[in-house]
């Protein structure tokens, strides 16, 4: 008898099954860094306490008609109107009320707030080109997706915590 010699046959089951192994591999990887990363964007995007200390934030503004005079203020070239900026409120807005605006505003530890129309395009192309803020925000507003267009404008927020959130600003005019 004949020995037939299958050398070459355990070489190309190894590469076949190293091969499947590797792939399984690369898919299973995949889906973490995506499970991950949808993870953290929950985490950061419009969480529960972000949420509330926005609405909070949104009452008191609303309380003091600050809104009134804010949004008479826009700019056409950049579309938003900075409020708090390193945890100090803007004095040209809050000069009758800035002590508890900023108390407020560190209570809320809030890094930065924003007010800007819902017309989001024009905004993110202003930002897009003279960014001033941190990519984590801008990238937060490029998500943003606004399904009520009667609403025509809405304050964006950072908190020092990295984390994000947005409310509607229904009673501007």
């Amino acid at each position: 008898m004949k020995k037939i010699n299958n050398k070459g046959f355990l070489l190309l089951e190894t590469l076949v099954v190293t091969t499947f192994v590797v792939a399984v591999l690369t898919y299973l990887y995949i889906q973490y860094v995506n499970l991950k990363k949808n993870y953290n964007k929950s985490y950061s995007y419009n969480a529960v306490p972000g949420l509330l200390h926005a609405k909070e934030i949104d009452k008191y503004f609303n309380d003091k008609l600050f809104y009134m005079t804010i949004i008479e203020d826009f700019n056409s070239s950049t579309n938003y109107i900075e409020l708090v900026s390193s945890n100090q409120c803007n004095i040209s807005y809050f000069s009758n009320d800035l002590s508890y605006c900023n108390k407020l505003i560190n209570f809320s530890n809030v890094k930065t707030l924003l007010i800007m129309k819902t017309n989001l395009n024009s905004t993110i192309s202003s930002l897009n080109a003279n960014n001033p803020y941190s990519n984590e925000l801008l990238n937060y507003i490029k998500s943003i997706k606004i399904k009520n267009n009667n609403t025509k404008y809405l304050l964006v927020f950072e908190y020092n915590d990295k984390t994000f959130a947005n409310i509607l600003i229904k009673e501007a005019a």
